[in-house]
């Protein structure tokens, strides 16, 4: 009887070791997602499908974590969608959302086996300033007896690209007033998306609440006596998808009220979210003399504008929304090109320094670039210096900075030259001041220009003290070789010596 005990008690403690790593054995999780194209300004951009799928074990009841490399925009956690497959049905359909850290956490309920799915859609991100062309979604549980992601797939891109939405190409633009011929003009912009649901009308299935819109904007304004009509539509000729002005007819502006702004919406067509779609836009201008002068070309911005979180100032509710952006941007559309030549000295005269200022009076924004040449007209370069340098300067600003602080702390050590801005604008005033010359001491400065000079006078030479000291620099910011002639004269006007 005893041994029959035994044998039975064995066979139970076997059985009981085998029955308790079937019950507390966690489930590993493999991790896939689908890549979205995202809005470089969009702030409520949707990220793509993250789908965990059981692979080995039982689930136990224990959460996942799941980190987002870029802030998330949600209003709310039942904005997000969790679906659960097989044994994991009975998840939550909402994460809890914590927006402080950019982050989700889903509760996994015991009881799913391999093959089971949870699918974690309606993330929607900001994309603006984002630092890279990607956003990542990294999975991992707080638990140290939770349930567990394979290692190498823990991370999964979301967002695979980030991307301008819209391109404007302004063809033969802009109209030139009054440099027409005819009291009408008929012209025409293309605008195109970058990439296939950029424009959309399909609601929901992108997270937006509406349909793409785009404003459009005369720049920089309509001339007096000027009238511009927009065509109704703009169609796609490749898919059929439409641009239709809010109003559905031809619009005239300005309008009554001054306004110039009209506004399209977007309808798109069977395989529109699988095509990039180019639209025309045809527009008639009306000259009524006596009409005023200037010239007239045009912005995109892409609608409805918005933040992530809507308040007084930017309170649409409608998703997606953008930070305002038109398109081409007007330090792009300026016509003019305006040039100057700044003169400046190297450190080998008595530490030299030179700065230059520029003036942006128009209410646009302007890009300049600076080029340095040395004396003998070669662009200067070395270790520490960057050259040309790029800026854009902002609207009714200014520009003020050393040489040194332009172009790299080790330009001064560099040969003496000549700075040449080159600006996408009208008007450009500029002026340089060279401090710590041959004596060591004092500022000597002029406006900057670049106008050709046949003949001027320097009014004053040193001839007179212990140690007189002329010092005469001459630059010649033109692309050919120049020959000058100089003649000095004393107090009298007697011609004493000439050379060239």
């Amino acid at each position: 009887m005893n041994s029959k005990i035994l044998r039975i008690l064995i066979s139970a403690g076997l059985l009981l070791c085998l029955k308790i790593p079937t019950l507390s054995a966690e489930a590993v999780f493999t991790v896939s997602a689908s890549s979205a194209i995202g809005a470089d300004i969009g702030v409520t951009e949707l990220t793509g499908r993250v789908i965990l799928t059981v692979s080995s074990g039982s689930t136990v009841a224990a959460p996942f974590v799941i980190d987002y490399s870029a802030p998330i925009t949600n209003n709310a956690a039942s904005e997000i969608s969790i679906l659960g497959t097989g044994g994991l049905v009975g998840i939550a359909p909402s994460p809890a959302l914590d927006r402080t850290n950019n982050r989700i956490r889903i509760d996994v309920p015991e009881g799913g086996g391999a093959g089971s799915t949870i699918q974690i859609t309606g993330v929607r991100v900001s994309l603006v300033g984002l630092d890279g062309t990607k956003v990542a979604a990294t999975i991992s549980s707080p638990l140290p007896t939770g349930n567990s992601i394979l290692a190498e797939q823990r991370t999964v891109v979301v967002i695979n690209s980030v991307m301008q939405p819209l391109v404007v190409d302004l063809g033969n633009n802009p109209i030139k007033i009054p440099n027409l011929s005819h009291d009408t003009v008929d012209t025409s912009f293309l605008i195109t998306e970058q990439y296939a649901t950029a424009f959309t009308s399909a609601v929901g299935n992108y997270g937006q609440t509406t349909a793409t819109q785009v404003r459009i904007n005369p720049f920089p304004s309509i001339p007096s006596g000027v009238t511009l009509t927009f065509a109704a539509t703009a169609p796609s000729a490749a898919t059929g998808a439409v641009f239709t002005t809010t109003s559905g007819q031809d619009e005239t502006v300005p309008r009554s009220d001054g306004t110039t702004s009209v506004i399209y919406q977007f309808t798109g067509a069977g395989g529109s979210d699988n095509s990039i779609e180019s639209f025309r836009f045809n527009v008639t201008a009306s000259i009524h003399p006596p009409a005023g002068t200037g010239s007239i070309t045009f912005q995109a911005t892409l609608l409805p504008i918005g933040i992530a979180v809507p308040n007084s100032q930017s309170p649409s509710v409608d998703i997606p929304r953008y930070i305002e952006r038109p398109v081409p941007d007007e330090a792009d559309l300026q016509t003019d090109t305006v040039r100057l030549a700044f003169p400046f000295l190297s450190q080998s005269f008595s530490g030299a320094y030179t700065g230059i200022a520029l003036t942006n009076p128009i209410p646009y924004r302007v890009k300049v670039s600076l080029t340095a040449y040395d004396s003998g007209g070669n662009l200067i370069s070395g270790p520490g210096i960057t050259n040309p340098v790029d800026l854009t300067m902002p609207r009714s600003g200014q520009y003020a900075k050393l040489a040194s602080e332009i172009f790299g702390p080790t330009f001064n050590s560099s040969t003496a030259g000549t700075i040449v801005a080159q600006g996408k604008t009208s008007d450009l005033p500029g002026f340089y001041l060279a401090g710590g010359t041959i004596a060591g001491k004092g500022l000597d400065g002029a406006t900057a220009g670049f106008s050709s000079v046949a003949r001027w006078v320097f009014p004053t030479v040193f001839h007179q003290g212990p140690s007189p000291t002329t010092v005469l620099q001459m630059f010649n910011p033109g692309s050919e070789p120049a020959n000058a002639l100089l003649k000095l004269y004393d107090s009298t006007g007697s011609l004493k010596s000439t050379t060239s």
